[in-house]
């Protein structure tokens, strides 16, 4: 639930003031999922002791935080394999109270090892699979405005101000019929320096080789026109 507030809309349909942006709290009570037992082999999942700190926990309505998988381990009788999962978070600069939504859990390596250490107590493990991304550009809060028609992040902070967040001068959608326009201000277009941003920039295997990935914006072909003759507006955003 949430509340936002403003002023009103003038006659020219133009939105007037700053509006507070409010969140939406879905609460699931999920389950994770603990052992597959097959003929052959079992299969452990194991959760990390301490909560996701990107995701909110709800302990005063009966819940609790969500938890990222610390391992696997498979086991076949004689034999037991591990899978190691070790975590980061990519942190947004536009939230400094480090809320939920300033943060994503980020996955850094994956590393397999047999379940049993060695018998000098040295853990049996191979070198791990490594993970890196783009960081040059910070990622915004999860729920920021910059975003291109496809909410890939773009860069265009000042679409924060904006109350309704699309491009300007774009059609009403149905059941609004054809020539009815409202006459938006946010920059939706794609930039690619942005939309990197926390992308997988490579992998690292085991064996020393590695994967790297270049990733280009959306494209589109046809030709967009911009309507600058706007008509006014109700209380909606949408012509009379």
């Amino acid at each position: 639930t949430g509340s936002s507030v403003g002023t009103d809309i003038d006659c020219e349909g133009l939105w007037r003031g700053i509006y507070e942006r409010y969140l939406n709290n879905i609460r699931v009570k999920g389950k994770s999922i603990s052992k597959i037992t097959t003929p052959t082999e079992t299969i452990d999942f194991t959760l990390n002791e301490s909560f996701r700190s990107d995701v909110g926990s709800f302990e005063d309505n009966g819940g609790t935080g969500a938890k990222s998988l610390k391992n696997i381990s498979i086991s076949t009788g004689e034999y037991c394999s591990e899978w190691d999962f070790t975590y980061g978070y990519f942190l947004s600069e536009d939230f400094e109270d480090q809320h939920v939504v300033s943060k994503r859990l980020r996955l850094d390596q994956v590393q397999n090892s047999k379940c049993e250490p060695l018998e000098n107590g040295t853990e049996n493990a191979k070198p791990p699979y490594i993970f890196t991304y783009e960081n040059e550009v910070q990622l915004p809060s999860r729920i920021s405005k910059a975003i291109d028609h496809w909410g890939f992040y773009n860069g265009a902070h000042e679409n924060e101000d904006n109350f309704l967040n699309i491009p300007p001068s774009v059609e009403g959608p149905p059941p609004y019929a054809e020539g009815q326009f409202y006459e938006g201000e946010s920059d939706r277009n794609s930039n690619g320096d942005y939309q990197k941003a926390g992308t997988l920039r490579k992998i690292q295997y085991p064996t020393g080789g590695s994967t790297f990935f270049t990733f280009e914006s959306n494209a589109i072909s046809k030709e967009i026109v911009v309507i600058n003759d706007l008509l006014n507006l109700d209380h909606d955003g949408y012509c009379q």
